[in-house]
């Protein structure tokens, strides 16, 4: 609810749009929404990218732009492993996928999402 209208302009509803996101079902309510897009390596670097990104379908870094779970911390978890499970089945080419922590902006590592995915 506090972020801006060109938030959902530039980032969910452009995932909705080209089906770049996953969702996390918890007794029949979804308390989980990951979107992800292939961003080039200045996007990611800047942790900067538009719509145009969620169009993409193949590039050099598969990374997780949004990531919001209200839920408890076994949920959380429960829904990272998902997301590995889910871009591993969909995308077997590509071994990693990298995300940004948005409080801090610190750089995940590489392997945060394809992990366990194999």
């Amino acid at each position: 609810m506090s972020k801006p209208l060109s938030f959902l302009r530039n980032s969910i509803f452009p995932a909705l749009e080209n089906g770049k996101y996953i969702t996390w079902p918890v007794k029949g309510k979804s308390i989980g929404f990951c979107t992800y897009a292939f961003l080039t390596d200045s996007e990611v670097n800047e942790n900067s990218f538009f719509e145009t990104a969620f169009s993409r379908e193949n590039g050099d870094n598969l990374h997780i732009c949004n990531f919001v779970c209200n839920g408890t911390r076994s949920d959380i978890f429960s829904f990272v492993r998902h997301i590995q499970k889910t871009l591993s089945s969909k995308y077997p080419d590509k071994p990693f996928a990298s995300a940004v922590r948005k409080k801090n902006g610190s750089q995940r590592p590489a392997k945060y999402v394809k992990g366990l995915a194999l």
